[in-house]
């Protein structure tokens, strides 16, 4: 009987309110692994793990050869201005000023394909965020040294671990593709 009456709670408690149904359910899944001391591993490796898939989510949604297209031909062009004014050649250089609109418009084309990835970076960095943080329902997961050995929640440890491991996952993608 006790058993229905559980499945029957679970049932309803689902149906009632999905989210915090997940959120407990994964909290007692977890169970030991999100109380001190094994949490601040846990918290370490689960931030990093959001990190990334926020990382990887906006490269995926960035055209990289479109980027790097539009680079270059920024890139020609200022070079042949520069030239240009070296020069002093004043027909050169009107010349390519008259290509300034189009410059202009791959600045911006340039300026809103990044603007793309990193706003859905963003979005899912606080979708995660917001989860990972009810998981852990800022109990205390590690002792941060920096402080005078106080101890952080969640939603500290996450900032602080994103801040160190965003620039190092960039590079380790920029060097591998």
């Amino acid at each position: 009987m006790n058993v229905i009456l559980n499945l029957w709670t679970d049932f309803v408690g689902f149906w009632m309110d999905p989210y915090s149904w997940l959120i407990l359910e994964i909290r007692t899944i977890l169970g030991p692994l999100i109380a001190w001391p094994f949490s601040s591993l846990v918290a370490t490796a689960t931030a990093m793990i959001c990190v990334f898939v926020s990382r990887i989510s906006s490269n995926i949604l960035m055209n990289k050869e479109k980027i790097e297209a539009m680079l270059r031909e920024i890139g020609e062009w200022e070079e042949r201005r520069k030239a240009a004014i070296e020069k002093k050649d004043i027909k050169a250089y009107r010349q390519i000023l008259r290509s300034k609109p189009r410059i202009d418009r791959l600045k911006n084309q340039l300026a809103a394909e990044r603007m793309r990835g990193s706003i859905v970076s963003m979005v899912l960095w606080f979708i995660l965020f917001k989860f990972m943080s009810d998981i852990f329902r800022g109990e205390p997961v590690v002792v941060f040294p920096l402080f005078g050995y106080s101890q952080v929640n969640f939603a500290v440890w996450y900032i602080v671990i994103s801040l160190w491991f965003a620039p190092l996952l960039n590079r380790l993608l920029e060097k591998a593709s």
